[in-house]
């Protein structure tokens, strides 16, 4: 069931969005000749604006856009733009994208037609430097469409924001789009724990690392004592981000929905720090001749626990039954499609985020899993090689 929205900020936004252009050239931006000057010149009119960029999905992790930004160069204290959450009324957000998967895509919706999904749309937007325009363009060159999304925020700073998107009856690159049309659950689990750890650091590394099950068990008070610096949001207002996420999401009847949890579809940039003891990869050419013990670099360490925690927040935000061509209790096993894909996982040996977070767990007494690789015939660790948390010790 549809249900309507309205904002006495929606006329206000349109305008604004009116005055700005939404200029887009394709999406090949490895071409030598791809006009990366020309966009950024349209976009802050010749350097006379400022320019947001409004995330959507993955653009909430802050830790994926700091890996991306270092060209995967594991960076010490490489900065990014704030983020800053907001709702952007008539805009929505559908799973409609270009990629091994569906991935996310802004499109424009009337609040007041009561036959749209177009409530105020969760995202988080952030200035864009020119310097980083290139990267970030990269990035999401799957989406050839700038979308204009006016912040309902009037103390919104002054300037051009956009979403990516792409154009009607667009055509994705095959570069892109050949693979089967799914919905991925691993990126609900890169975005969802992007929300959930925002920008929180465990050690003084620089790097945007989080535990979000360890903030669990120890609580804020105590967690705020042990780590370098704590989310700028509370964690109620972390978990209401996520299920505002979540529910801001259109619904998407006709695509499957894959369980890639043990065989990640998402792109190395975005993906969520899985130990390699989680994972399933059914080709020996996954890891290239790489050692690493867990891949992906995005916040936070994933956990069953924490997977748990993502697939409450999608049943609570109306997405477990409804959303898709099959339930969440039926997503099904793609590792096999991963296999034939050839997906490869060679940037995360070494993993410096994944080293922060285990170097922080010890010092703190929280169970670790042993130092498993790919390279170890048996890559699931036993139960032994856990370290026994001194909370569970001081219960005993």
């Amino acid at each position: 069931m549809l249900l309507r929205f309205t904002s006495l900020s929606f006329l206000s936004a349109m305008l604004a969005i009116s005055e700005f252009p939404s200029p887009a050239y394709g999406s090949d931006c490895d071409a030598p000749d791809y006009p990366f000057h020309t966009e950024w010149n349209e976009l802050s009119a010749n350097g006379t604006r400022a320019v947001y960029n409004v995330g959507i999905a993955s653009l909430f992790n802050h830790a994926s856009q700091q890996f991306q930004y270092a060209n995967y160069t594991w960076p010490s204290n490489q900065t990014i733009t704030p983020l800053t959450m907001a709702t952007f009324t008539g805009v929505r957000r559908e799973i409609r994208g270009c990629w091994r998967y569906h991935s996310a895509r802004a499109v424009e919706c009337d609040p007041t037609d009561v036959n749209q999904f177009c409530p105020p749309m969760l995202g988080a937007y952030f200035e864009v430097q020119e310097k980083n325009w290139q990267e970030l363009r990269t990035r999401e060159c799957s989406y050839d469409r700038f979308v204009p999304a006016q912040p309902d925020d009037t103390k919104a700073p002054a300037g051009y924001y956009f979403a990516w998107g792409k154009q009607p009856n667009h055509v994705c690159n095959p570069k892109y789009d050949d693979y089967p049309d799914v919905i991925s659950q691993s990126y609900f689990d890169s975005t969802i724990g992007g929300i959930l750890a925002w920008d929180g650091r465990l050690t003084d590394s620089g790097r945007f690392t989080w535990d979000v099950m360890a903030e669990l068990e120890v609580g804020a008070e105590n967690m705020a004592e042990r780590v370098n610096k704590t989310p700028s949001l509370s964690w109620e207002q972390r978990y209401q981000y996520a299920l505002d996420f979540v529910k801001s999401t259109a619904p998407s009847p006709d695509l499957p929905w894959m369980d890639d949890r043990k065989c990640p579809f998402t792109g190395d940039g975005g993906h969520i720090m899985t130990p390699i003891s989680l994972l399933d990869f059914r080709h020996d050419t996954v890891y290239n001749h790489t050692c690493p013990k867990a891949i992906g670099g995005a916040a936070p360490l994933v956990s069953p626990d924490f997977y748990d925690l993502v697939d409450q927040l999608l049943i609570e935000g109306g997405w477990g039954y409804d959303s898709a061509l099959n339930t969440i209790d039926e997503r099904y096993d793609p590792c096999d499609e991963a296999k034939k894909q050839n997906i490869t996982r060679d940037k995360f040996d070494p993993n410096k985020y994944y080293d922060d977070v285990i170097e922080w767990r010890d010092e703190n007494n929280l169970p670790t899993e042993s130092d498993v690789t790919a390279c170890d015939k048996d890559p699931t660790p036993s139960k032994g090689s856990k370290k026994q948390s001194k909370i569970q010790e001081e219960e005993l």
